[in-house]
């Protein structure tokens, strides 16, 4: 699509990213107030998280943050 329709890519402002994780949140929220299984799943979910961040951060962003320092 860039190369063939010179579409631009762009990244939303934080203000929209931020609103648009508020809304998220609340969205989620209402969903796990709404039954059982949900707040189940979403508890299940989020220790997962928990656990995987530190990891994602070491190995994922640590790559991202790499490759644009080599211009990759």
């Amino acid at each position: 699509l860039v190369e063939e329709h010179g579409v631009q890519l762009r990244t939303f402002p934080e203000d929209v990213m931020a609103a648009l994780y508020e809304s998220s949140k609340e969205a989620i929220q209402r969903q796990v107030d709404s039954d059982e299984e949900s707040r189940r799943v979403y508890e299940s979910y989020s220790a997962f998280q928990k656990v995987v961040r530190p990891f994602s951060d070491a190995g994922e962003y640590a790559y991202l943050k790499s490759r644009d320092n080599v211009g990759a």
